[in-house]
């Protein structure tokens, strides 16, 4: 929908900055990318020795997030006329993503896509993120769907090892 993954990236190392550390491109891509925020945060305090909890590194990464997605949020190119389309042909949509709940909303809210999702759901409501199917198939629970007749549209990150 968006391309998430350089303002998450972003967001973490402004609050790295903070503490006179830096988050590289190379190590978000090797290690964070795709994983929740809380997960993220519980190895970066340890990886980085970061003086504080995992919940205060991602209140402060979420506060950083909203402000840069506020200013820059733009849709991938074709996204709101596939929207369309799929609602226009009786499709149902769920957004199934491993941001946060108020991020997923956040951004539907910025697009203007709210009347083209059915459902939206966060790896913070599931027991194990991506890339356990977990959160697919909550996302086909809450649409009322058997998993079977779901499709999932998913970006592959190129850096992710």
């Amino acid at each position: 929908m968006i391309d998430s993954e350089p303002f998450h990236h972003r967001a973490f190392d402004t609050v790295f900055r903070e503490y006179g550390k830096a988050l590289t491109a190379e190590d978000n891509n090797k290690y964070f990318i795709g994983i929740s925020d809380i997960d993220a945060a519980k190895d970066m305090v340890v990886r980085y020795q970061l003086p504080i909890t995992p919940q205060e590194l991602v209140e402060k990464k979420q506060s950083a997030y909203r402000e840069l997605v506020a200013n820059e949020i733009t849709p991938q190119p074709g996204l709101i006329e596939l929207l369309s389309k799929l609602q226009e042909h009786g499709y149902t949509n769920a957004i199934a993503s491993s941001s946060m709940l108020f991020e997923i909303e956040f951004v539907m809210n910025a697009l203007h896509i709210n009347q083209y999702i059915d459902a939206h759901c966060s790896a913070q409501e599931v027991d194990h993120g991506k890339p356990a199917p977990d959160l697919f198939l909550y996302a086909a629970r809450k649409l009322g769907l058997e998993p079977t007749v779901c499709l999932v549209l998913e970006r592959i990150f190129q850096g992710k090892s």
